[in-house]
């Protein structure tokens, strides 16, 4: 068993102590050369007679992670998500609000998110208010990714030339929503 937030450190050390590797340091050294990461919390089956790539890919498979519900309510900033999302064990604080901010991460609207916005994170408005199913300790990239798709996915084609009908853009239309939640008291979350 594999405790959650363990470092690969740490599970290098469990597999030692238990009898499936003989040698935590050589594991430890064969994850950095050869630059293997993303090893999960969970229960696994394990023995001595596996290679050490069998043993990383049992233990980068995701079957065994545990999970959890989060809903994000509407007119939560992408601080209060961020605190919800912490509170849960899904990803810290600190990496989503960098993630919330990142250029990084690839999505459809991504280039035309205008610099220099009165927005704090880059993403904001962007980070859509549902109901998600997300991993304990998964990455935060991934979950905005996820809350990124949602809402591609909820932008319909028919909704996107209404938009650029009227001579906007998803932008402003993020921003108009932004307005009227903030106005309505939306963002008292």
């Amino acid at each position: 068993r594999i405790p959650k937030s363990y470092s690969q450190s740490q599970i290098a050390d469990i597999l030692q102590k238990d009898g499936i590797i003989r040698s935590s340091f050589a594991f430890k050294t064969y994850l950095a050369i050869s630059k293997k990461s993303g090893l999960n919390s969970g229960t696994y089956t394990l023995n001595s007679s596996m290679s050490y790539n069998e043993i990383i890919k049992t233990l980068r498979n995701t079957k065994n992670r545990s999970t959890v519900t989060v809903t994000i309510p509407e007119g939560y900033t992408a601080v209060k998500k961020a605190q919800l999302l912490d509170k849960k064990g899904v990803c810290s604080q600190e990496d989503f609000l960098a993630a919330a901010n990142s250029k990084t991460i690839k999505f459809d609207f991504q280039d035309k998110i205008p610099e220099g916005k009165q927005r704090l994170y880059r993403l904001e408005g962007y980070l859509f208010p549902d109901t998600y199913e997300f991993y304990l300790d998964q990455s935060a990239d991934s979950v905005v990714k996820k809350m990124l798709d949602n809402f591609d996915s909820r932008l319909s084609k028919s909704l996107r030339d209404a938009i650029e009908k009227k001579g906007k853009t998803v932008d402003d239309i993020v921003n108009l929503a932004s307005v009227i939640q903030a106005e309505t008291g939306g963002n008292d979350n």
